[in-house]
């Protein structure tokens, strides 16, 4: 794709922590496939988070980007079997597998 990989993951920090809402959503999903889709396994987000003790911020490496949407979503998985878009979200992420074989998965 045409988008520098420094602006695809600068979306995808500000978007993390945030999946499992975006998967309920009817246009927020379609995001969340989106990002899902175009990004490798191996990919890895440049995350900025706050230390909310201390105020400041800490850049982190966190794990590539279809592995950090479906954790998200496996963790919110009671929640988003029962909304419509979140369904769709879990079986197009492979959350089954992922829970019942990660080795697998990856």
């Amino acid at each position: 794709s045409s988008i520098p990989q420094d602006n695809k993951d600068s979306v995808a920090a500000a978007l993390g922590g945030n999946w499992a809402a975006l998967a309920k959503d009817k246009f927020g999903s379609r995001v969340l496939d989106s990002f899902y889709n175009n990004c490798s396994l191996d990919q890895k987000v440049r995350a900025l988070r706050t230390n909310l003790a201390t105020g400041r911020h800490v850049l982190m490496m966190s794990r590539g980007v279809k592995e950090q949407i479906t954790k998200e979503l496996a963790e919110a998985q009671d929640e988003l079997r029962n909304n419509y878009f979140g369904r769709f979200a879990l079986n197009n992420c492979n959350v089954r597998q992922y829970k019942s074989r990660a080795d697998a998965w990856r």
